[in-house]
Formats: C-alpha cells, structure tokens, sequence
C-alpha cells in the first residue's frame, strides 16, 4: 500500500513547483480531504485489507474544488521566543468554536499532559474560503476564538500576537 503527500507550490502563471514528497500520509493530509470530499485514511484501511482501488466508491467520482482556498497550522507546545523549543506542561483547558468554514482537531484535553515522550504538536486547525485573504480572515479568527489554557506555551498563543 502507498500513501504519498506531495508538497507543492502553484504559481498565478499555472505552473507548479515540487517542494517535498513524502511516502507516508502527513498531518496536512486534512487538506486534500477537504479539496476532494474524501477520507485518505479510510481509503489507507480499504487497501491494506485488500481492496483494489477501483473498488473504492469513494475514489471512483472523485469532486474537487481549486476555487476555495484552505488554510492550516499546526499547534504545538513550543516555545516561539526560544527557536520553538518543545515545552512540557499540563493543558487545564482548550476552548475553541468551530464555524461552517472552520474545523480542527485536538489530541489533547483538559488536564492532558505533554511529555517528553510524545510530539509537540497536539492540534491542528484549517480555514476555508473563496479565496486566499477569506482563508486568512477565517484562519484568524478560529486563531482568535481558540483559547489554550496551561503552563505551556503554544504556537496557536504566538501566531494570535
């Protein structure tokens, strides 16, 4: 079974740029899901049990949408005026209001504990909009409504500043 995500740049003069491909499904993979109305991992399921991949409703009409624009970041507990230095801490409380045009993921909850022993990285949120300044304007906002309460700083606290 492979999975890739590829990483690219698409220019106003239609042109495309190749950044990074990866074997393996990323954290950003909720982009693609959200362009194409798909669930990647599912799809990832179906094929390790064996199906083909014409065999996959959910890949035979595939939808997508070029227009709308998507947004994402990644929250970590980091420390942004230290080089993003990974911080330990304890999270009291998370506190975010999602809109039709928002979504977002937490691996985290109240009295969860980032250790030494697990990713930094403990949610990710991603706007939606027409175009490229209303992704931003949502993203900002979600940013805006996230409230992330502990002894940890994080990098949803930084990019709100």
């Amino acid at each position: 079974m492979f999975s890739n995500c590829w990483i690219y740049l698409w220019s106003t003069w239609r042109k495309s740029y190749i950044l990074e491909v990866n074997p393996r499904i990323q954290v950003e993979h909720i982009i693609t899901e959200q362009l194409f109305d798909v669930n990647l991992i599912k799809i990832q399921f179906l094929l390790a049990l064996g199906k083909k991949l014409d065999e996959i409703d959910d890949l035979q009409n595939l939808n997508y949408d070029f227009k709308k624009h998507i947004m994402s970041i990644r929250i970590n507990s980091e420390n942004p005026y230290e080089d993003f230095r990974p911080i330990l801490g304890r999270i009291s409380d998370i506190d975010t209001t999602f809109s039709k045009n928002t979504w977002g993921y937490f691996s985290m909850e109240k009295g969860g504990e980032i250790s030494a022993l697990v990713d930094s990285q403990f949610g990710h949120i991603l706007a939606i909009g027409k175009d490229r300044n209303s992704a931003i304007r949502n993203l900002a906002n979600l940013i805006d409504r996230t409230k992330i309460k502990g002894n940890i700083y994080n990098t949803a606290s930084f990019l709100k500043n």
